[in-house]
């Protein structure tokens, strides 16, 4: 099977090293310092599973190098999603399936508009992971979970049994992957929004009683808009989802809009926000209130470009606002001020 990672960070070079083990023709669309890395040194995973190096890896800028392949994995962070999208269409045949894994509800629909709809899959990862410099990828944990639509597919079928051959690679497939999607987008609603304003890990976060109380207000106004677009949440969902938060390990225990602000090259504006935003349906009073007061706060990418902070943008249109909400299910008591104001000092 020919395989494309569109996108090869910290999910789509993971799945590449991973894949190789496997021996599937597989391509790496990449750029800039990673890209040259890559064909000079190969690619380098650290893992608490074992580190492993991938030296002569096939890896180009361009997608119309590679050609017709049978599946596209669409890794690519939200602020790309729609620029790679088309400029992977010379890699899409008519039996081609695109394979995407970008966090939100919202990237299949985007992925339709240019690709035939039943050509592309909808999936989930818990792989906790980064890109530490161009060519090295970090996992910080041992969770190897991926989700995948697309039961009784051929094309997700060879690529399950490819992850069975490979290690490091636990995929699931299941029929329906919407649940799947909108339980993992509450909660990193919450997580990365909660994170990124705090500037803190989830754990430091929960053991300061007025940081969890804002914690679980922003994952149940998460659950109110979910409910209201027709996907409730299971009953124990509030508690799981605090028990994922409890175990993640200290060294990555916050999301990954908060290592950007550490110095990434451009500020991703969460999935988790962009997919709500534009929903008809009830929207978050904590998370409006919070948009209004960062509004004014911006912070400089390293192109010089100035980008508003908010992880937290999730579900703000204006005109909506507790559309479906009852008002008192969303009292706003957040954090005192001192411990959520950002700054960050601009590029030079």
């Amino acid at each position: 099977m020919r395989i494309a990672m569109m996108g090869s960070g910290a999910i789509g070079g993971y799945l590449r090293v991973r894949l190789a083990r496997s021996g599937e023709d597989i391509s790496f669309i990449a750029r800039g310092a990673h890209l040259q890395t890559i064909r000079e040194r190969g690619l380098r995973l650290l893992s608490p599973l074992g580190d492993v190096e991938l030296p002569g890896a096939y890896a180009t800028a361009n997608p119309g190098d590679v050609g017709t392949v049978d599946l596209i994995v669409f890794a690519v962070k939200l602020y790309d999603g729609e620029a790679a999208a088309a400029s992977m269409l010379p890699m899409v045949g008519p039996q081609t399936r695109v394979l995407t894994l970008q966090n939100g509800i919202d990237s299949m629909d985007m992925l339709s508009r240019l690709v035939p709809r039943h050509q592309v899959v909808g999936g989930a990862t818990y792989i906790s992971s980064f890109l530490e410099a161009p060519g090295m990828i970090r996992q910080v944990s041992g969770v190897t979970q991926i989700y995948a639509g697309g039961t009784g597919d051929p094309v997700i079928d060879q690529l399950r049994s490819a992850c069975v051959r490979a290690e490091g690679v636990d995929l699931s497939v299941v029929e329906d992957i919407g649940p799947i999607l909108w339980k993992k987008f509450v909660r990193l609603s919450a997580f990365s929004g909660g994170t990124s304003l705090m500037r803190a890990g989830i754990g430091k976060i929960m053991a300061d009683p007025e940081s969890q109380k804002f914690m679980e207000q922003l994952r149940d106004e998460g659950i109110a808009v979910a409910a209201a677009e027709g996907h409730p949440m299971p009953p124990d969902f509030s508690e799981e989802t605090a028990g994922l938060f409890g175990a993640l390990p200290s060294s990555r225990d916050f999301a990954s809009i908060p290592i950007t602000l550490r110095g990434g090259p451009t500020l991703p504006i969460s999935g988790c926000s962009r997919g709500a935003q534009m929903r008809p349906s009830s929207v978050p009073r904590t998370v409006f209130a919070l948009t209004r007061i960062l509004r004014a706060t911006t912070i400089r990418s390293w192109g010089g470009r100035s980008m508003p902070l908010v992880g937290t943008r999730m579900l703000s249109k204006r005109s909506a606002i507790r559309r479906r909400v009852d008002p008192a299910q969303s009292a706003i008591s957040p954090p005192r001020s001192r411990d959520w104001v950002v700054s960050r000092k601009p590029a030079t």
